[in-house]
C-alpha cells in the first residue's frame, strides 16, 4: 500500500478526474473516492498553514526569550519581531472561527429542539425560531472568509 501523502492523493485525484473527463462520468464510489480526497487534500493545506504560523510563532517567541535572558534593551528588532508575531494568523483565525461556530451551531439547535416543543402558534415559538434563525445565520457569517460581503 502506497503512503498517503500530499504527492499520492494529489496524483489520485489527477487519476479520477482524468477517467471522468475520457469517459464522462464516474462509478458512485469512484466519485464518493473523488470528494473523500479533496476534503483530505484541503485538510492538508490547512493542517500545513497552521503549522506554518506556529512554528513562526515559536520562532518569535524563542526570540523574545533570548532578547529577556541576554538582558538586551527593546530594539527595533525586536519591534520588527514583536509586529510580525501580534499580525493575524490567516489559518488559526479560520481555525478558530470554525470552532465558534459550531458552538453557535449547537445553540441554534438547542432553540430548535426548544421550538418544537413549544406550543404551536406561540409567541415563544416565533421567538425561538427567529434565535435558532440568527444563530445559524451568525454562524455562517463565522465561518465565511474576511472579505465575503455575502456573510455580513
Amino acid at each position: 500500500m502506497k503512503p498517503v501523502n500530499k504527492q499520492t492523493v494529489s496524483d489520485r485525484i489527477a487519476l479520477l478526474q482524468t477517467a471522468q473527463t475520457e469517459t464522462g462520468l464516474l462509478s458512485l464510489a469512484s466519485e464518493f473516492e473523488l470528494q473523500c480526497l479533496r476534503e483530505l487534500l484541503k485538510l492538508q493545506q490547512e493542517r500545513d498553514a497552521l503549522a506554518a504560523e506556529n512554528a513562526a510563532k515559536g520562532r518569535c517567541m524563542a526570540f523574545f526569550a533570548s532578547v529577556i535572558k541576554s538582558g538586551e534593551a527593546w530594539s527595533e528588532t525586536c519591534e520588527t519581531q514583536y509586529d510580525a508575531a501580534s499580525r493575524g494568523s490567516p489559518a488559526t483565525d479560520a481555525f478558530l472561527n470554525a470552532v465558534r461556530a459550531e458552538g453557535v451551531e449547537i445553540f441554534a439547535t438547542f432553540k430548535r429542539q426548544q421550538e418544537a416543543k413549544a406550543r404551536f402558534g406561540s409567541t415563544e415559538k416565533a421567538l425561538l425560531m427567529a434565535q435558532a434563525d440568527e444563530a445559524f445565520q451568525y454562524a455562517a457569517q463565522l465561518r465565511a472568509p474576511k472579505g465575503d460581503s455575502d456573510a455580513e
